[in-house]
């Protein structure tokens, strides 16, 4: 799979490199003067312009009056910041009726910005169209070699994580651009800097966008936590909805603060915002995740094998005091029955059953004892049945029934996974784990209070199994949006 993307990756990478470059060409090429209308009033017959050039790193090479607008041309010295005032004068009087100043900075490569109100140089529409178009490419790179992982049943937190960073790139561009289209209608005349302050505040008005909607879906999920608790018994894993509804409202409160006191000093209101735009883009990237994994593990729990197994794991869970199987634990051992039937049917093809689960300490007999009772009470031979007793959990479930697979196969083998629809998703991370690469999960039904809490579960372990690359992620967003946001003019 890694070989698989190593390349169209890799020349992703060479593609954001070479627009990077091209970006800095352009500027480094068109930067050489900047040409800026004034917004003054001209008097009436108005025929001179006086200037003032405050500190010299900067000089004005042609001022004049074009179809009664000021245009003033300016060309770097040397580097740093310059202040030019700009005096019409009236043609009937000879006095100076307005002033106006214009800030500028003269960098290196001589190349001049303009840095009142928003950032701008000659050639930033070049670069904005660049800087969009290699936001698009990546979204598209993701969203492909998320649609491949769909495809190709290799469902991963890679899924999770391209569908995760597509959202967010789709989240951050849609709101520029639909601003954008909302406050002008040529984009051609927008700043560069219009567009850097809107994609560092994209995450605010995401989040004020979202508001309603994450309320009520963090309401639905304490119902479903606490109708959880109701029905299955209280516990920390039961808590995950409530504990997510807390954790954004939390940060929603803190987002609202420090976004409604950015107010006082300059200083004041930039750390203040800072702070804001930090939470915002924090909270943006964790709803993506959330809802790529949820939308993985939707996907994961729809999609079927193909009907060519050689074996099926039913992956076990608790069962009752008489060692009857739960209805959980039977309705994976139904949609396992139920799909070697189909697989029969359609093929001719036999299948091994293996019923994974040990004995818990309350448990009469192990799980896999309890499936093996079931399944010979549905007329499947003992010969198709090959129970797996040892294992405590889901991973040493695929784990130990890998090695009573190899023990059995003669050669190579197909498998599959049967388990409850909110647990296929989890099913494919550990069956990857364990070398079962080209398992496949088969779904059985469950009540609809388990999904959310299920759903999140894969979430939290998205973030926990991979925490050093999204901290590394978020650590890196959040710096870039703060940084923008403090250097901004």
């Amino acid at each position: 799979m890694r070989q698989h993307f190593k390349l169209p990756f890799l020349i992703l990478n060479l593609f954001i490199l070479l627009m990077t470059i091209a970006s800095v060409l352009i500027i480094a090429f068109c930067a050489k003067e900047y040409t800026v209308k004034a917004s003054v009033d001209l008097p009436e017959n108005a025929t001179d312009i006086e200037y003032t050039i405050t500190n010299g790193n900067v000089t004005v090479s042609d001022i004049r009056i074009s179809d009664g607008e000021c245009l003033l041309t300016v060309k770097p010295v040397s580097v740093g910041n310059d202040i030019i005032f700009i005096r019409p004068k009236s043609a009937e009087s000879g006095e100076v009726v307005r002033e106006e100043d214009f800030v500028f900075y003269a960098g290196s490569f001589d190349t001049i910005f303009s840095l009142k109100g928003d950032l701008d140089f000659q050639g930033s529409f070049f670069v904005t169209i660049l800087m969009l178009i290699t936001a698009i490419v990546v979204m598209a790179a993701l969203c492909h070699a998320f649609f491949h992982y769909l495809k190709s049943a290799l469902f991963s937190y890679a899924m999770v994580a391209c569908g995760g960073v597509a959202l967010f790139h789709f989240v951050c561009l849609t709101t520029v651009l639909l601003t954008l289209a909302v406050n002008s209608s040529d984009f051609s005349d927008i700043p560069i800097g219009r567009y850097f302050s809107l994609f560092v505040s994209s995450g605010n008005i995401f989040i004020l966008w979202l508001a309603p909607f994450m309320s009520l879906f963090c309401i639905a999920l304490a119902v479903s936590n606490i109708t959880l608790i109701y029905h299955e018994g209280f516990g920390f894993v039961n808590l995950l909805g409530i504990f997510l509804s807390l954790l954004w409202f939390t940060g929603y409160l803190l987002f609202c603060f420090f976004e409604n006191n950015a107010s006082g000093s300059e200083l004041h209101g930039k750390v203040f915002t800072s702070f804001s735009n930090g939470i915002s883009v924090l909270l943006s990237y964790l709803v993506c995740m959330l809802f790529s994994t949820v939308l993985s593990a939707f996907l994961a729990s729809r999609n079927k094998p193909p009907y060519d197994r050689d074996y099926v794991i039913i992956l076990g869970c608790a069962i009752r005091k008489d060692g009857s199987p739960t209805p959980i634990l039977r309705s994976r051992i139904d949609a396992a029955l139920r799909f070697a039937k189909e697989q029969l049917e359609k093929t001719g093809k036999h299948l091994k059953f293996v019923p994974s689960g040990g004995q818990g300490s309350d448990e009469v007999i192990s799980e896999a004892e309890s499936m093996r009772r079931y399944l010979r009470e549905k007329d499947i031979a003992d010969t198709q049945i090959l129970p797996e007793s040892k294992s405590v959990n889901t991973l040493q479930n695929i784990r130990y029934s890998k090695k009573i697979i190899e023990s059995d196969a003669p050669g190579e083998y197909t498998a599959a996974f049967a388990t409850t629809n909110y647990h296929v998703f989890r099913g494919y991370i550990l069956c990857k784990k364990q070398g079962l690469k080209n398992a496949r999960g088969i779904s059985a039904k469950t009540k609809w209070y388990f999904f959310p809490n299920a759903f999140l579960r894969e979430f939290v372990g998205l973030i926990v199994d991979e925490w050093k690359k999204h901290f590394l992620v978020i650590m890196m967003l959040v710096l870039f949006f703060v940084a923008v946001n403090l250097l901004s003019f």
